[in-house]
């Protein structure tokens, strides 16, 4: 596939409240790519009075100093002609190219380039806010996007990919869960901000090489998410405080003050902290600002305030199943995936009303990210491209996005070995990563982009003509005897291949454990015993002689030895205990 930069590819999950990327490399290794160390990214954004956009948990830093220029859910904002930050409006695209803007540079910074790269969204999106994500990889300097559907190739450029398809790829490509042709399976997606319910059907590979998953029922909640989770917490943690502490807690849930602000947002993040730790314990201490001493919040408290949300989250994925015309028995599979899925309580509860027991992730952030790079297949071994060559690191334009703006130890570009063949080239034409201008005008330029080697005015060998010049004879010059020969060899060396596969074939696939040839059991003799009553008897078989021992009242020992095969005495002997024959 054209412009696979050689197998490197970027799978983009810009969620509500948190954005993952996952790189892949030529040889199908995958990781989450780091973004100021982490391998998730808070979506999100904070304008400062310049009107530069930060992003991430440098947004999240600025904020405390003043909240109002935060946004911490973009995508929410979708639909908003603008959304103010302190004294200037951004639309919600310029403020979603901001993050993708971060994860392109951080891109660049590890690879080198900027790969081909796949960017997922919700299913129930139409086309007016799927042009927002257009508009935003335009102005991060993304190359074009295009859609994936079932009716034709996808055109090169940055994909665009349902987001429950995505994780419906990790789960029967990466999980090797298997999803026949013609069944489903339902993704619940339980993020920060929302739940996204969707089942998703296997409709076999389609012409061009892609697994034709279908979203065929789709629905969610809008005001259901993790956040509400943790709005839910802080409310107990007001009850735990009481009335003593009723003009603190007034400040911390009605600031006025940037102080105030600043308090309010440590603790829904000392709240949200403590959700996440009763995942794992049972009890989460949460630090108060104002207060000495910390509030415990139990795995209990968790689960009696999360049961009337949650099970509000069943009953509309219920309501979704029907919708495809399914019952849950007639899943293929139930996956959970985003973060909030998480808590264990979620698992359980779709278990125990749907009946179908769910699959759910140690990094439930991660599948939707890694699923998406199934959109953009490795090359086959045979269709390789030849060796390239990848533009130098140059440097960097100033950003509006001031999450790689601070230069610093920690903000050293880590940039992956070229691979092998591979050298620095020269600057590549416009278009892949972007630049800026004054005011927070995002703007495209590319100062990477790989050529391949050889290409006009790039250096490397000129191309071999195959026809008669000097120092270069044309095949048809050759004497034909040399090509007789050279037929006959190969033909003999083919015909003895094929004899040392076929030997091989039929070493390996030779039955090594041959059926064994039973009879069945007939009597050969029975040996009489001895006229006294015996307490105690005792057989045994040593190569073809069969013994048969019976113990008398006073100690004495009969032992009669008969031939296996005839079933002939042998010999009778009858012994005192304690002697040996």
């Amino acid at each position: 596939m054209a412009g696979q930069q050689d197998g490197y590819a970027l799978g983009i999950d810009l969620g509500t409240s948190n954005t993952v990327a996952v790189l892949r490399w030529p040889d199908g290794r995958t990781r989450p790519l780091l973004v100021d160390g982490q391998p998730i990214l808070p979506s999100g954004v904070y304008a400062d009075t310049d009107g530069r956009l930060h992003v991430g948990r440098d947004a999240q830093r600025l904020a405390q100093a003043d909240p109002t220029r935060y946004e911490p859910n973009p995508k929410r904002r979708v639909d908003d002609s603008t959304v103010p930050l302190g004294d200037r409006s951004y639309t919600p695209a310029e403020l979603l190219a901001a993050t993708l803007w971060a994860v392109a540079a951080q891109a660049v910074a590890t690879v080198g380039f900027l790969p081909p790269a796949v960017l997922t969204y919700p299913a129930a999106w139409e086309a007016p806010r799927r042009q927002v994500l257009h508009d935003a990889l335009t102005l991060a300097g993304w190359p074009s996007a295009a859609e994936h559907t079932l009716s034709g190739p996808v055109p090169v450029g940055t994909r665009l990919l349902r987001e429950p398809v995505a994780a419906a790829r990790y789960y029967t490509e990466v999980l090797r869960r298997p999803v026949p042709v013609g069944e489903s399976v339902a993704v619940f997606d339980f993020g920060g901000g929302t739940l996204d319910v969707a089942v998703v059907r296997n409709e076999g590979a389609d012409p061009w090489g892609d697994s034709g998953f279908t979203v065929i029922a789709t629905g969610g909640m809008a005001d259901l998410g993790g956040l509400d989770l943790d709005a839910a917490l802080l409310a107990r943690l007001g009850e735990l405080l009481g009335d003593a502490q009723a003009a603190l807690w007034g400040r911390l849930t009605r600031p006025e003050t940037t102080g105030q602000w600043r308090d309010r947002q440590q603790l829904w993040d000392n709240v949200r902290g403590a959700k996440e730790m009763l995942s794992r314990v049972a009890v989460a201490p949460v630090a108060v600002p104002g207060l000495e001493t910390a509030v415990p919040l139990t795995r209990e408290d968790l689960e009696r305030l999360a049961t009337p949300l949650l099970r509000r989250a069943v009953a509309r994925t219920r309501e979704v199943v029907a919708e495809a015309g399914l019952t849950p028995d007639r899943l293929a599979g139930l996956f959970l995936v985003g973060g909030s899925s998480r808590v264990p309580l979620v698992a359980r509860l779709l278990h125990a009303e749907l009946g179908v027991a769910p699959t759910v992730l140690e990094q439930p952030e991660l599948p939707v990210a890694e699923g998406a790079l199934t959109d953009l297949p490795l090359p086959r071994p045979g269709n390789r491209p030849g060796p390239a060559v990848v533009a130098a690191p140059a440097a960097a334009p100033p950003s509006p996005v001031a999450a790689h703006a601070t230069a610093g130890p920690a903000d050293t570009p880590r940039t992956a070995p070229a691979p092998a063949g591979w050298t620095p080239g020269p600057v590549g034409p416009p278009g892949t990563l972007p630049a800026t201008e004054a005011g927070g005008t995002l703007a495209g330029t590319a100062p990477f982009r790989p050529v391949p080697a050889g290409a006009p005015g790039q250096g490397g060998h000129p191309p071999v003509v195959a026809s008669g010049g000097v120092g270069h004879p044309a095949a048809g010059h050759l004497p034909a005897r040399r090509g007789r020969r050279g037929w006959w060899i190969g033909l003999g060396a083919g015909l003895a291949l094929l004899g040392v596969l076929g030997a091989a074939a039929l070493w390996f696939t030779r039955d090594r454990y041959p059926a064994l040839e039973f009879h069945t059991l007939t009597q050969v003799a029975r040996p009489a015993a001895d006229g006294d009553r015996p307490t105690a008897m005792f057989t045994s078989v040593v190569d073809d002689r069969a013994y048969l021992a019976d113990q008398l009242p006073d100690d004495r020992l009969t032992v009669v030895a008969v031939d296996a095969g005839t079933g002939k005495q042998a010999w009778r002997s009858t012994i005192s205990a304690g002697t040996q024959r």
